[in-house]
């Protein structure tokens, strides 16, 4: 197994990871509705720096591994990366999503919510480390 990948699409892809999260919970799209789910208020979100800095530290470790797949299995093009982040979005992501859910009994609301993010977060990281190989 090779890990030996384009360590600038690494970088780009963690950041888009981050971007697409600073996003997805933003009053903008789902911010809120996550709160509510979880039952946070603004105050409780004054000092995100540690859930920045573990973040940021997930999504390079998630993008590194994304890489080291589509290194590995060779894959090349928009297409292919594409459809690597997909399917690493659903085995996982979805998949363990589903039993930390159902045994901690979170909402369901929550759940989509959490994997639709990871799901696009991975979708992004797989288009820029398919494309640029």
């Amino acid at each position: 197994m090779s890990f030996d990948v384009n360590w600038l699409a690494v970088m780009a892809a963690t950041v888009a990871n981050m971007v697409v999260g600073a996003f997805w919970y933003s009053p903008l799209l789902c911010g809120r509705k996550w709160m509510g789910y979880l039952n946070l208020k603004e105050e409780d979100l004054n000092n995100p720096g540690k859930g920045y800095l573990y973040s940021s530290l997930a999504a390079f470790v998630m993008t590194f591994v994304l890489a080291v797949f589509i290194t590995n299995l060779n894959l090349h093009g928009l297409g292919a990366g594409l459809l690597a982040g997909g399917v690493a979005a659903v085995g996982f992501t979805a998949a363990p999503f589903v039993q930390v859910y159902v045994f901690e009994s979170k909402p369901t609301g929550l759940f989509f919510l959490t994997v639709g993010h990871h799901g696009v977060a991975f979708l992004v990281m797989g288009a820029i480390l398919g494309v640029w190989r």
